[in-house]
């Protein structure tokens, strides 16, 4: 199973099936290797990211402030 973090500004409203269009729109790429989705061009308004990668980067960070 994959699991995703779903970011979104707390001033965000939105529109009746907006995270059902969000999810359709991320199976439907499950073909295509990504790490991010964009769902706004407004700036970090919505974004997918994998879970894995979240973590991954905690750690590099993590190893690189501890150095």
């Amino acid at each position: 199973m994959m699991l995703w973090l779903l970011q979104l500004e707390d001033d965000v409203i939105t529109k009746p099936g907006y995270l059902t269009i969000m999810k359709d729109f991320v199976l439907s790429q499950k073909l295509n290797y990504w790490i991010l989705l964009e769902f706004s061009h407004l700036g970090f308004i919505g974004y997918y990211i994998y879970v894995n990668i979240v973590l991954l980067l905690q750690m590099i960070i993590r190893n690189n402030i501890e150095r």
